[in-house]
């Protein structure tokens, strides 16, 4: 049967079913109850002798305009003010009440005893969203009522070339606009398939027929118009997905990767399409920005990302499995048909500050920290997971208990810079927190400077470690030198004293037997892995950083600072007791690399 959600607290659910019994369950509460008007068990009865007629599919909605006031139809309007424990009749039978309709269904080789398959009743029903007390209410046996002063009086409305006994499957109540109304109706139960698709503008006075587009044997469940954006109508059918981009003029498929499935409803919610289907689950098209935005000039473009979401998603994995939500931000662009695999195409992303926090390229320049992408000419959507660049690490380092991923972004807003041939353009997009936690946006934001900080100091202790190797291995090459002319006698010591030291320093800093993953079982982690480990319990957190992790991360930087002195200790008196002879010598210089 229908369901439907109190908007102001989506905890509040209310399902119903043929009997007329609605189930109102409070998640919160974990509390179910029975809400309904007349709870007449419809099993064995002919229709003409059930009091209201309901069936699988008789509509519930809650008041746009009032929480506590629910309607439920049978071939009559039911309200209820109180959330469903008392409930009022509030128009005429809105159906065409033929007897020969009402007989049990089933025969001449088996009836139907469940009370299931009703007929003459009330299919869909709507308040509008923009005015209070204006109702909609259609039958599946082809009858359209209209009320605007709450249910007092009702007025039928004739849509123009609809079958006597066609199924009003669907109403949508424009948005944006005063009297602007979809109607959506189907006949395919009497071997008609036509699509029959009505919009007025005037309350129902003038109708007209919008299907140009719409394959005449694609029997169409739903229409609705986009919240966000006027003329935008997203069209259900049995066949698939249509779109219009002018009310309804006319349509283009809008497919994509969808099965081959009628479609039952869809709404928008947020920015995202969600889709039901019979027989083939939900669908979700994300991020409808694009849509918005598209132009039949088919030029570079940038979208506008929707908002993104700084929360944590679970689910299920393997077979059967749907597919994940996306975790992070949509950036969609567009690229012209005369894109080559062979050009350049750059993404960067830039904090609120302006600093450059991740960069994807098709052809990634590695000493820019540039991660590898594919990107495709036409349209693309690529997402971000919300981290930002990993840390510098020398290569060949392993580490016993962290993942090495950047920062995670926290909320606020960011800057996108995509770079194609000689264009640059550029949006700004916002990262919120999931709006549950009870953690603040400082919070957040203190988590990622600390996280920032922890691996700046990883990186730090990272750098010393290159410049070790890179000492120790000029050293060798220079100490090779002098021997090939005979000059090497006290360059072997002052170099065997040198490694001395930068070896010590270095098993110090990195544990310099690790060659795979799981050697850190075998080889204690050193001084990098408090780091590492540090950065991954703060980035971990979904809230501001405990106190255990700004004592420790002082005191490793108290450390850092002592490991720093020892390395400069080395430079100032062994290396440069080993350079000095090197100038005596005329071999060459170790030079100490400024490296990154």
């Amino acid at each position: 049967g229908h369901v439907a959600v109190n908007h102001e607290n989506p905890n509040i659910i209310y399902a119903g079913e043929y009997t007329g019994i609605i189930t109102r369950y409070d998640r919160t509460a974990e509390h179910m109850q029975y809400v309904t008007h007349y709870p007449q068990m419809h099993d064995g009865l002919p229709l003409y002798k059930v009091k209201y007629r309901y069936q699988w599919n008789a509509p519930i909605r809650v008041s746009p305009h009032d929480v506590n006031t629910v309607y439920h139809c049978s071939q009559f309007v039911h309200r209820s003010k109180d959330g469903g424990i008392n409930w009022e009749v509030i128009s005429p039978d809105l159906t065409t009440n033929k007897k020969e309709y009402q007989e049990i269904p089933g025969g001449p080789v088996q009836h139907d005893y469940t009370g299931v398959e009703n007929y003459t009743t009330i299919f869909a029903f709507e308040e509008s969203p923009l005015e209070k007390g204006l109702l909609m209410a259609g039958s599946d046996d082809g009858l359209l009522h209209l009320s605007n002063d709450e249910g007092k009086t009702w007025t039928k409305l004739t849509l123009p070339g609809l079958p006597n006994l066609a199924t009003i499957n669907s109403i949508d109540f424009s948005k944006h606009t005063k009297g602007k109304i979809i109607v959506t109706a189907h006949n395919y139960r009497l071997n008609d398939f036509k699509p029959y698709i009505y919009l007025t503008t005037d309350y129902g006075k003038t109708w007209k027929l919008i299907t140009n587009g719409i394959p005449v044997d694609y029997a169409t469940r739903v229409v609705r118009e986009d919240p966000n954006k006027a003329g935008i109508f997203y069209a259900g059918t049995e066949f698939g997905l249509f779109i219009s981009l002018n009310d309804g003029a006319n349509w283009q498929s809008f497919q994509l990767n969808l099965p081959t499935v009628p479609i039952t409803d869809l709404l928008v919610k947020n920015k995202d399409l969600v889709l039901s289907t019979q027989g083939r689950s939900f669908w979700i098209l994300d991020n409808l920005n694009s849509v918005y935005e598209l132009k039949n000039n088919k030029q570079f473009t940038l979208f506008q990302p929707s908002i993104a979401y700084r929360t944590q998603l679970g689910g299920f994995y393997g077979p059967g499995a749907p597919t994940p939500a996306p975790n992070g931000a949509l950036i969609d662009f567009y690229l012209p048909d005369d894109f080559t695999e062979q050009e350049k195409v750059t993404l960067q992303l830039y904090d609120d500050k302006n600093n450059l926090i991740r960069m994807y390229s098709t052809k990634p320049d590695q000493s820019l920290k540039e991660t590898e992408w594919k990107v495709q000419k036409g349209f693309n959507r690529f997402q971000w997971d919300l981290y930002t660049s990993g840390p510098a690490i020398t290569p060949g380092s392993y580490f016993s208990m962290a993942s090495l991923q950047g920062a995670r972004y926290p909320s606020g807003t960011y800057k996108i810079k995509l770079f194609y041939k000689n264009q640059t353009l550029e949006r700004t997009g916002e990262v919120r927190r999931d709006p549950r936690w009870k953690c603040s946006d400082q919070d957040l934001q203190e988590a990622y400077r600390l996280t920032n900080e922890a691996a700046s100091e990883l990186e730090r202790v990272h750098v010393w470690v290159r410049k070790i190797r890179s000492m120790r291995e000029q050293s060798a090459a220079i100490v090779e030198k002098a021997k090939r002319i005979g000059k090497e006698k006290t360059l072997v010591d002052l170099k065997a004293k040198l490694d001395t030291k930068l070896k010590s320093l270095e098993d110090e800093l990195i544990q310099t037997r690790h060659q795979a993953g799981q050697d850190p079982i075998n080889y204690p982690p050193k001084f990098d892995d408090q780091w590492a480990w540090l950065v991954d319990v703060i980035n971990g957190q979904d809230a501001k950083p405990t106190q255990g992790c700004y004592d420790l991360f002082n005191d490793l930087k108290k450390q850092s600072d002592l490991y720093e002195s020892d390395f400069q200790n080395i430079v100032n008196t062994e290396l440069k007791l080993f350079n000095e002879e090197v100038l005596k010598l005329q071999v060459g210089l170790i030079i100490v690399e400024g490296i990154k």
